[in-house]
């Protein structure tokens, strides 16, 4: 009789491991294609759970040092930084991505989506309540329509910014907006209000001792006395701006303060210095790659040469002019096609990574599916292995590993929507997780004394007994 009870103890232990051996095979099938496309593609940082705020930092780096040599590239390191942040809900990831792809789209001329983009990071910096933000990039959509040359609409956004830097006293944005509202209505001819913003980003630029605004204010205010016809005042405007711009080096705006002056010597006909400034303007222009500035100078050098005669000068300098128009044009329409192209390749990758994302969330359901599966069949075996005269701690280990599947599985199901609650946040997580051991913890205890009773309620008396002790050990434990 001992004889065959110790053949049918073996019987279930054997048949207990093959069930775990089938399992663990099982898990591995489902698990392991998943896990080789992690490791492979773990470079990608689309590919990654969850990827980390350096690697995204690193790829915002990349996309602004690429953004004038390869604005396409540019972009797209932007995009996968964007797409990356939203994986880990990286707020400042999500801002720093989208303002660099506005700025490359802007760059490239697809004003459309440069708008798009600020739009969207307008709902973002809302959300989170930044105000220095949210005036950076009012701005930066009123400098999205100035580009188009919609000033009326870029004035709706300047003043929706100026608004709120008076009534926040962010100081620090009040000069670039006064300058930006101020180049608005120069371009509109509203002198009078052109002259009012621009005196106001003088008088903020002085007294934060500021040589960049005090120059590009006095530049601004040169082109505004001119339109007024006070050259006098328009020439030492210029000449105080270039003085300040110099000095720091910005020769852009050395460029535009230049050819203000010429213009303005050739108006009181000063010629020689209205070529030496217009001169001025196209070298430092050829040698920083100033290509409108460099096409301006060159209009103004034809022109110039041509009223004092000098016709061999001005055919060059009106050949160049045209060249440059040509290559202007040229390089307008190149950066056009690679926006275009670089949306359909984001476009593309976005299916791409939807796809991916579907993939791996149809693998975690046929995961959680077969341990749902498994759980219930689990516990029917275990009520079977009842059945066969096992020891005592055999049954009892299978009622115990029954529950703690169970209860591991409802916490790999709480999970998600704890990490969703919580944005993530660890302490919030382990707090969350805590409480809910404390409810789970007494009545699992219970469940395995119910069950425990419930697999060896058929035993002999004998065995009976000694399921009183065991019971009685789980009621004082």
């Amino acid at each position: 009789m001992k004889d065959c009870k110790y053949i049918l103890m073996i019987k279930g232990i054997g048949s207990i491991v093959k069930m775990f051996t089938i399992v663990a095979i099982l898990l591995l099938a489902c698990c392991g294609s998943f896990a080789q496309a992690t490791l492979a593609d773990k470079k990608d940082i689309s590919t990654l759970a969850e990827p980390d705020t350096a690697i995204i930092a690193d790829y915002i780096k990349e996309s602004r040092k690429l953004a004038q040599s390869d604005p396409s590239a540019a972009l797209l390191l932007a995009v996968k930084a964007l797409n990356a942040s939203e994986k880990i809900s990286y707020a400042i990831g999500k801002q720093k991505a989208l303002g660099d792809i506005a700025n490359r789209y802007t760059s490239m001329g697809n004003f459309a989506k440069a708008l798009e983009s600020n739009l969207l990071l307008l709902k973002l910096v809302e959300n989170e309540k930044d105000k220095k933000s949210i005036v950076s990039v009012l701005t930066n959509i009123g400098l999205v329509y100035a580009s188009q040359e919609q000033f009326h609409s870029a004035l709706i956004y300047y003043y929706k910014a100026d608004s709120m830097i008076s009534r926040y006293n962010l100081h620090s944005n009040a000069a670039n907006i006064s300058l930006n509202i101020g180049d608005s209505y120069d371009k509109m001819n509203n002198t009078d209000s052109a002259y009012i913003y621009f005196n106001r980003c003088l008088a903020i630029a002085e007294k934060d001792k500021s040589d960049l605004y005090r120059g590009a204010a006095l530049v601004g205010m040169g082109h505004t006395y001119m339109k007024m016809k006070a050259l006098q005042a328009a020439k030492n405007s210029y000449l105080r701006g270039l003085y300040f711009l110099k000095k720091i080096n910005y020769n852009e705006l050395v460029c535009e303060a230049s050819l203000g002056l010429s213009t303005l010597y050739s108006k009181i006909g000063s010629k020689d210095s209205a070529i030496y400034y217009a001169k001025n303007a196209h070298n430092l222009a050829i040698v920083n790659e100033f290509f409108p500035w460099q096409l301006n100078a060159a209009k103004a050098l034809s022109a110039l040469y041509n009223s004092t005669g000098n016709s061999d000068s001005s055919l060059r300098y009106l050949q160049e002019s045209v060249k440059i128009n040509d290559s202007i044009n040229s390089r307008e329409r190149i950066l056009s096609m690679e926006g275009m192209t670089s949306s359909e390749t984001i476009r593309q990758a976005e299916i791409a990574e939807k796809k991916a994302k579907e993939k791996k969330e149809r693998k975690q359901s046929l995961q959680l599916l077969f341990i749902a599966i498994f759980i219930p069949g689990f516990f029917v075996v275990t009520l079977f292995m009842s059945k066969v005269q096992l020891p005592l701690k055999v049954i009892r280990w299978l009622g115990v590993l029954s529950l703690i599947i169970l209860v591991e599985f409802i916490t790999l199901l709480m999970h998600p929507f704890v990490a969703e609650l919580t944005h993530h946040t660890p302490i919030l997580e382990m707090l969350i997780f805590v409480s809910m051991a404390l409810i789970i913890i007494p009545g699992h205890h219970k469940l395995e004394k119910w069950l425990l009773k419930w697999l060896v309620k058929n035993r002999t008396p004998e065995q009976g007994d000694k399921i009183k002790i065991t019971t009685k050990k789980l009621d004082n434990y």
